[in-house]
């Protein structure tokens, strides 16, 4: 609810102190190494419905005519819910306000998803899902699906609902290996009447990633035998044998490329030295864009956001890289200042 001001401006706040002692320093209470230990211990109106946004609208300025008024069209996703629409309006240096209200949009017959969003490779599942009948009559309903990863069409439901009440239904799947999602098309039909159907997608993740256990580096220069075999306990669908040929020790370097795509560390630096890896110009234009917390009062660049001294190294590391031209490079500037040209030029580490 950030549209609404006056509220988060006048909402009660608890008492809050802050104790500083030095108890921790008196000889016998510290722990000398102990807390580095490891601790343990214990024990809509489309054919199918695909769109399901909260935000159906966002008008930063709204004109107004001259007797204040405005008409917004605002475009309704495949959601069959509540909506609400508010206005926040102001008024000089000091004078705000909000309004709103609420729709609702509805249908005679309904199907809402309530399949989990991720599952992991390998899971059985139960992916349901809820049909409505709005109407003040009965309804005979039948249910058809399909997953399109999964090669078998599922299992057609029949349920009979009564004016006004909804049901669970649910088809028992097990998620294939080597997808990134599994896209569900469901159907609810009356016999010889009204119709729903809506498509979902689920996110499927791998539970034990492929990674690399051997690998041999030759020189081929005649034929080559290299016996294999599959591990005992490896999971089927996943992994295997890559050759790859290169003329030359230094064409190829799909390991770094794959290393640094699953990178995890985040400071300035590392995302730095991702970019340049990976020869992602979009990726260093965003990083670019968004480096004014980095920057300290010198404007020098900051391993994190939350440190208060930059570092000339780390300055001179991003302001370096070919990626950085001197027109567009925020720390050229530094670069051609007094106290860059006075120092001792550091070595790159990008």
């Amino acid at each position: 609810k950030s549209w609404d001001l006056l509220e988060g401006m006048m909402v009660k706040r608890g008492y809050e102190v802050q104790t500083a002692t030095a108890q921790m320093h008196v000889v016998g209470k510290r722990h000398f190494g102990l807390k580095a230990q490891p601790q343990g211990g214990g024990g809509g109106r489309q054919a199918t419905r695909e769109l399901f946004d909260t935000l159906l609208l966002w008008k930063g300025r709204v004109p107004l005519n001259e007797r204040g008024e405005a008409s917004v069209e605002i475009p309704l996703n495949d959601s069959v819910t509540a909506f609400r629409i508010v206005a926040v309006a102001t008024g000089g240096a000091e004078l705000f306000g909000t309004g709103g209200t609420s729709i609702r949009s509805t249908q005679d017959l309904m199907i809402f998803s309530g399949a989990a969003p991720l599952v992991r490779g390998g899971d059985r599942m139960r992916s349901e899902f809820t049909v409505r009948n709005a109407t003040n009559r009965a309804m005979e309903v039948s249910l058809t699906g399909r997953v399109e990863q999964v090669p078998d069409p599922l299992k057609p439901l029949t349920l009979t609902l009564a004016p006004g009440e909804a049901k669970e239904v649910g088809w028992d799947l097990m998620a294939p290996l080597g997808v990134e999602a599994l896209a569900y098309e469901i159907e609810a039909r009356e016999k010889g009447g009204i119709s729903d159907r809506i498509r979902i997608k689920q996110r499927v993740v791998t539970p034990v990633p492929v990674r690399v256990f051997q690998a041999t580096l030759v020189q081929v220069e005649k034929e080559l035998r290299v016996p294999v075999e599959r591990p005992a306990d490896a999971i089927a669908g996943l992994g295997g044998v890559a050759l790859l040929f290169r003329p030359s020790l230094a064409d190829g370097l799909g390991g770094v490329i794959e290393y640094m795509k699953r990178y995890p560390y985040s400071c300035l630096e590392q995302e730095a030295s991702r970019a340049v890896a990976l020869r992602d110009e979009g990726r260093w234009k965003q990083l670019m864009a968004n480096l004014s917390p980095y920057l300290d009062a010198d404007g020098l660049a900051k391993y994190f956001p939350l440190m208060t001294r930059g570092s000339d190294v780390l300055t001179a590391c991003c302001g370096g890289t070919r990626r950085c031209p001197p027109q567009t490079c925020p720390f050229a500037s530094w670069r051609r200042s007094k106290r860059f040209r006075g120092r001792a030029r550091p070595r790159r580490r990008c």
